[in-house]
């Protein structure tokens, strides 16, 4: 039953509860109370639909949804999880939709036309290859004096930009 029919529900049982014929009968105060407790009761039925998956299968729908848009829920969960743990905060799930809607989105690597595919997308795992010396060799210091000192440096620290710079050209 959706939200309208279930004020009109409302509405014909209090009629009936307080022995009136008809809605002319009530006024303005009455009508607004009988909107607010419908209102209350049918988001506190939809929260209890929803607070009766548990967490597994919740983060299960939330993956059917974004995962679509690249995300993997289940590693943002625990992200999540931990930012809030170290932050003294509680990880709700209206705090993790909202957490999910500023989640970095993978980017997409490389010409959509290119014929090879990319075989490592993920910016936030260290990649297997050694990206420090491909860095060393493709971006010498010595013609770029100024950049900074990316094959010293942990691979989460370097830049986004330059993480999938360093992925598009990695070795075939």
């Amino acid at each position: 039953m959706n939200y309208g029919e279930t004020l009109a529900s409302s509405v014909s049982d209090y009629l009936s509860q307080n022995k009136l014929s008809s809605l002319g009968s009530l006024n303005r105060n009455i009508l607004s109370d009988i909107a607010q407790r419908t209102y209350d009761a049918y988001t506190k039925s939809l929260e209890a639909k929803e607070k009766a998956l548990s967490d597994d299968q919740w983060l299960g729908k939330l993956q059917e949804k974004e995962g679509e848009m690249g995300l993997n829920v289940r590693v943002e969960y625990a992200r999540a999880k931990v930012w809030f743990e170290e932050n003294h905060q509680q990880l709700t799930r209206k705090r993790f939709v909202d957490w999910l809607k500023k989640a970095d989105r993978p980017l997409s690597l490389g010409d959509s036309k290119a014929k090879e595919p990319i075989r490592h997308t993920n910016l936030y795992q260290e990649p297997a290859f050694d990206w420090r010396r491909l860095i060393a060799t493709k971006w010498p210091r010595e013609l770029m004096p100024d950049r900074p000192a990316y094959e010293e440096m942990p691979w989460l620290q370097i830049s986004i930009t330059v993480r999938a710079e360093v992925l598009k050209a990695q070795p075939l």
